[in-house]
């Protein structure tokens, strides 16, 4: 991030900027941020204290638990029992790690992945795998075409400019009719979502960058 950070200041184009990566990279000042601004995310906690974590969660969906920073899905996990969960944050306390809790939104095995390059979505994919909870595609879910809505375009784009990013993943539930933004990925990949699009992603992403940040 340093040396992001300097050739920023010596005037080199730099996508994303390291201002925007330093945001995405933290899950919950991205869904603060988002929350702020108007868009639907889960109900969020963070804290270091276990008896106040497990008082106001409700288990009765279940309770994801992530890494505060993190990516492809690696240590996350559900809990849905209380005293099993109480069991599992202590010990996550005795090794010093800050307690980052979401209310589970029951997405029947399916999510989106929206690719935002600049003021558009280029593509975007539905991401599934029956049968878990996690829907990432380093996780075995597959992605299956999703035509880019009005409404989807515009919660993605949104949420990209809020965080800063010029080129972002965003990943979007729907639960009973409404849409939730589950994160946004300042270093998304896109060999999945290109499976299933004919729209040259990396090529939108080298015509923006020079249009918009070389021939400035």
């Amino acid at each position: 991030m340093d040396t992001l950070h300097l050739l920023e200041n010596l005037g080199v184009p730099v996508i994303n900027s390291p201002k925007a990566i330093e945001i995405a990279i933290n899950k919950h000042r991205t869904l603060a941020l988002l929350s702020k601004n108007g868009i639907k995310v889960p109900y969020t906690i963070v804290t270091e204290n276990v008896n106040e974590a497990v008082k106001r969660l409700s288990f009765e969906k279940g309770i994801v638990v992530k890494p505060l920073f993190g990516s492809k899905g690696l240590g996350s996990f559900l809990l849905k029992d209380r005293d099993f969960a109480w069991r599992v944050l202590a010990d996550l306390r005795y090794l010093r790690h800050v307690l980052y809790l979401q209310e589970f939104l029951k997405h029947g095995g399916r999510d989106i992945r929206a690719f935002v390059v600049g003021e558009n979505v280029v593509a975007a994919m539905y991401r599934e795998l029956p049968g878990s909870w996690k829907t990432n595609i380093a996780r075995g879910a597959k992605p299956k075409p999703l035509k880019i809505t009005d409404e989807v375009s515009e919660i993605a784009v949104k949420a990209a400019k809020i965080v800063g990013c010029d080129v972002a993943g965003v990943d979007i539930v729907e639960v009973e009719g409404e849409k939730y933004v589950i994160e946004v990925n300042s270093q998304p990949g896109w060999k999945g979502i290109q499976r299933v699009t004919k729209i040259d992603i990396a090529k939108k992403i080298v015509e923006y960058a020079v249009r918009e940040k070389i021939k400035r």
